[in-house]
Parts: structure tokens; sequence; C-alpha cells
């Protein structure tokens, strides 16, 4: 990895930090918080709120200190405002990078997903179809695994909706917003408009649940570490049996899998989406990072020329900002 340096318009050193070359250099914990630090800019911001949204998202991925960052920002003229800007939009546009590219490196499901954390080799093992159709075999994972997992994404699930719903006005609202807009089609709607608006309110639900339940992302960190404390085995492990002693090795493995990084979770939530299904379970284990990953890169994309506008820069001043890269 490479260090770098943020410099302001007088080229005096802001920060110092490592630039990733990959999601396996960001921790995961780093990147969840980015994800949620990244909300707002899907959404139309004005210039000050966007700008100020910018540096929280950048603090959050690199581990620079986002009081240096805001402090740079405030008090300062349009023209320094266009140096901390086009270093921050470079920096973010970066990360984004870093997402867009990003490809699981998992080779085979048939062999499950292997992963080195701390010099230790961890194995999620696979689900196989047999050659009955609708049969599967679950060769090593035990059923209570499979309890486990499905417990933790029902009882996340279940809090992000309490926190975000309690009393279901949310959804009430929505109902009402999606009838008015049917309404609007006439007396005779094509089945396509019908399902293209019910689409966009789910989706929108989804979002608004999403970061009303759990807004700083710690409960997304949490299912993640939990569920690879559940399903990723050293060669010979399995889990205890026993309720008490199964609940203190699921919390010590958790907390020993703090410091994973994103690459590696993200390549388990791809995994995790292709054998989980065949469980039939009605909450999922997988698809959450990586859907907010990849979603937040397609709806930047979308909004890239604004974006840029917003943060006073052009993209011939990038790279005089953003020196020092060694």
């Amino acid at each position: 990895m490479k260090k770098a340096k943020l410099l302001n318009q007088k080229k005096e050193v802001l920060a110092e930090f490592v630039l990733p070359e990959s999601l396996y250099d960001v921790p995961l914990n780093r990147f969840i918080d980015f994800l949620v630090e990244c909300r707002p800019l899907v959404q139309d911001v004005d210039n000050a709120k966007y700008l100020q949204t910018l540096i929280m998202a950048v603090s959050s991925f690199y581990g620079i200190d986002s009081k240096v960052l805001l402090k740079s920002a405030s008090g300062i003229n349009e023209i320094e405002k266009q140096s901390v800007g086009a270093s921050l939009s470079s920096l973010f546009t970066y990360a984004t990078k870093l997402i867009a590219d990003f490809k699981p490196s998992f080779s085979s499901e048939k062999r499950g997903f292997k992963f080195t954390y701390l010099n230790e080799e961890y194995t999620i093992l696979p689900i196989l179809n047999q050659s009955i159709p609708g049969e599967f075999i679950l060769p090593e994972l035990s059923v209570i695994e499979v309890i486990e997992v499905v417990e933790l994404s029902r009882v996340r699930e279940t809090t992000v909706k309490t926190r975000a719903d309690p009393d279901g006005k949310l959804k009430r609202r929505l109902n009402k917003m999606l009838e008015e807009k049917i309404k609007s089609l006439g007396s005779k709607p094509q089945n396509e408009d019908l399902k293209a608006i019910q689409d966009v309110q789910d989706k929108l639900y989804k979002e608004e649940i999403e970061s009303r339940g759990d807004p700083d992302g710690s409960l997304l960190y949490t299912f993640y570490l939990k569920t690879l404390a559940i399903l990723a085995k050293k060669e010979g492990e399995e889990l205890p049996f026993e309720d008490s002693k199964r609940e203190i090795f699921i919390q010590d493995r958790a907390y020993y899998f703090q410091n994973i990084n994103a690459g590696i979770a993200l390549d388990a939530d791809f995994f995790l989406t292709n054998i989980l299904p065949y469980l039939g379970a009605e909450h999922p284990a997988g698809g959450f990072l990586k859907n907010q990953s990849f979603g937040l890169v397609v709806a930047m994309l979308l909004k890239k020329e604004n974006n840029l506008k917003k943060v006073y820069s052009t993209p011939s001043k990038f790279s005089k900002r953003l020196a020092g890269v060694k």
C-alpha cells in the first residue's frame, strides 16, 4: 500500500494516510462507516451539506481524522474551498472505483469459501444440489449452524424495522403514495407500469428502513461478524452443541474477527448470497453488504456531473491537490 498526503492550497499537509490498493486493505468497520456516511450523497443535498458529508465519507474510508478535515473546510475562502473540495472529490472517486472494480475471489461454490485471517485459514462450507430437483446436500453444515444464521438474520431484520417504523406510519405513508400514483395512471394501467411503481416503492421502503433502523451501521457490522463466527471454521472446528457454550463461542469469535477487511466480508457475502437461498429461509443471510456497496456506486455514477459542481472543483485540479503519493 502507498502512503499519501492531503495538501491544502498552500501545499501544507492536512493529513497523512495509507492509500488502499483494494478493498482487502480497508477494515470492514471503516467500510461500513463509509457506506453509512454516503447515504445523504445519494439524495439531493445543498452544497454546504454535500461538502460536509463528503468529508465524513472520506474520513471513514481512509481513517483520516474527521476533525482535521472539517477544520480545513471551515473559515476559508472560495479558492481554498476549491482546493479542499477537489482533493476530497478525488479521494471519494478513488474509493468508489475500488468498490466498482471489486470482483469476488472464491473459486468454486462446490469447494466452499476459504479465507485467511491473522495467518489462519477458515472455511465456509457449501450447500450442494442433489440429482433430485429441490433437494440439497449439507455435507458439513450442521442444523445448529443453519438455525443460528437464520435466527441472526431474523433478529437483525426485526430490530431494524422496529426501530425505523415502530407504528407502521412509514409503511402507510408509502402505501398512500403508491395508491395515488396508480390512480394517476388512469382506469386501465399497464402491468409493467404497476410493477415499476411497486418496485420503486419497495426499494424506497427498504432504503428508509435501513437508514432509520441502523443509522450508524452497527447492526450491519455486528451481523457480518457473527455470521462469519457461526459459519467460518478452522479445520476440525464445530459449533458447541450446548447453548451457553455456543453463545460464548460466537461472541468470542465475532470479537476476534473485528479487524477483518471489507474484501473478505464482500467475498463471504457473495458466497452466502449464492448458497443460502437454497435453505428457503424467509430472512436472507447474505446480500446486504454487496447490495449497499454497488447500489452506492450506481447512484453516484448517475449523479456524477452534478456532484462535481457541488465541490466547486475541476478535473485539472485533482492531481495538484492530492499530492505526495509515494
